[in-house]
Parts: structure tokens; sequence; C-alpha cells
């Protein structure tokens, strides 16, 4: 998790006193889209509204088209409350999500 946690280019962490208790990462390509891999929660710490903080958070700093999540059909209810596509798991937004058209 540590090297995942300094390479991805879109991190937030919770943390409760001195420990981790949350994180959540996000991969790009830098131009059209993201995709949060991981967004995870200590048990103990779950149905405290941590996860859908570090979704929000990751959801702000990452400023393109389209936003993709993993997860099980046990997070699908989760995804689709923060937003996202109950059939995609996706979140589009803004015109900027189709493809250019200027060669670029």
């Amino acid at each position: 998790h540590l090297r995942l946690l300094t390479t991805a280019p879109y991190v937030v962490v919770a943390r409760f006193e001195q420990e981790i208790v949350g994180f959540g990462v996000a991969v790009t390509d830098g131009v059209l889209s993201a995709h949060i891999p991981f967004l995870e929660v200590r048990p103990d710490f779950r149905g405290q509204g941590i996860g859908r903080e570090i979704a929000r958070l990751l959801l702000m700093k990452i400023d393109l088209p389209q936003v993709s999540v993993a997860g099980g059909t046990e997070l699908r209810e989760f995804f689709v409350e923060m937003g996202f596509s109950a059939k995609t798991m996706m979140i589009r937004r803004r015109d900027e999500a189709r493809p250019a058209t200027d060669g670029e």
C-alpha cells in the first residue's frame, strides 16, 4: 500500500490521531479519464462517512471529464449515491468527454 500511496497521482488519506484509517487513490491517463481502483476504510471505522469523504475529495482533485471506479456489487449503491452510473460505474462530466475533432 505504501508504494501505491507514494506513486499514485491522486491520493487522499484519512487519519484518526496517528493512525491511517482509510485511503483512496486514482490513476489517470492525464487527458480524458481517471480510475479509482482503491477506496478502503478500516472495518472498525466504517459507517462514519469516511469513505464518502475520501471519494468526495478524490473527485474534487480529479479535473478530468470521466472517472470510473472499481468495486463489487456490495459497493455499487455507495458509488451510485456519489453520482456514478449504476451500469458503467463511471461519472462523465462536461462536454469534454467527447473526443476532440480538431486533431488533438
